[in-house]
């Protein structure tokens, strides 16, 4: 029921997996430098994903996300019980230069931790209406994202989980988000403005620290945290 760490390595000439329900795990490396990989449909029985599983796979431009995703492993495979901050997380896409879309299914409810951390050719995420947590460091350091819009059940977003986004210029939070934690928006230095909704109930800190093109901000009037 997995893909075991560097299954696939190099294997150049490969331009399309399609993989059978039932699997549950997809190894580091497992797909690295599948140069000519286009399109690859993961199952929504996969639960876990290591860092870089699909590292450089750089013609990679469609990917079915499994809507059972609740682990990522760093790239020695494992969950790294010191920090969620250490260096060896990374999304499992990182390197696939070509991946500048990911539309999230409707239906799932959080985003796992580490899932996008370091993807700088990420540039656009569709969020579900069922979308209620987006956890720690799931999008950290993706420079190329633009804009996010959260609609529906959206309630928490956790720590750092957009920090250093430098691209992101537009934030649109829905009403009924209820946490934003730690350094969530930290260093998202072309953020020019953002409205924060009055069901707010907590905000962490550093939540927008370093956001050095923050012109404007939105604050409601005596409703919730406010």
């Amino acid at each position: 029921n997995n893909i075991g760490s560097y299954m696939f390595y190099g294997c150049t000439n490969l331009t399309v997996v399609n993989m059978a329900e039932g699997l549950t795990t997809i190894y580091a490396y497992a797909f690295q430098n599948c140069t000519a990989l286009e399109s690859i449909d993961i199952p929504d029985s996969v639960t876990t994903m290591a860092a870089r599983a699909f590292y450089n796979c750089t013609k990679l431009s469609e990917v079915g996300y499994p809507a059972s995703w609740t682990v990522t492993w760093d790239y020695y495979n494992r969950i790294n019980n010191y920090a969620d901050s250490y260096p060896d997380y990374r999304s499992p896409f990182e390197g696939c230069t070509s991946l500048k879309e990911i539309t999230i299914d409707e239906g799932v409810a959080a985003i796992p931790k580490q899932a996008f951390r370091g993807h700088t050719g990420l540039e656009t995420v569709v969020l579900p209406e069922s979308l209620d947590t987006i956890d720690a460091y799931a999008f950290y350091g993706c420079s190329g994202l633009k804009s996010i819009k959260a609609d529906g059940s959206l309630k928490t977003i956790n720590d750092s989980a957009f920090s250093g986004c430098t691209g992101l210029k537009t934030v649109e939070l829905n009403e009924g988000l209820e946490t934003i934690n730690s350094s969530a928006f930290a260093n998202c230095s072309a953020l020019t403005g953002i409205a924060l909704p009055g069901s707010l109930t907590k905000i962490g800190e550093s939540a927008f620290s370093g956001c050095s093109g923050l012109k404007s901000i939105g604050i409601p009037d005596g409703e919730g945290v406010f």
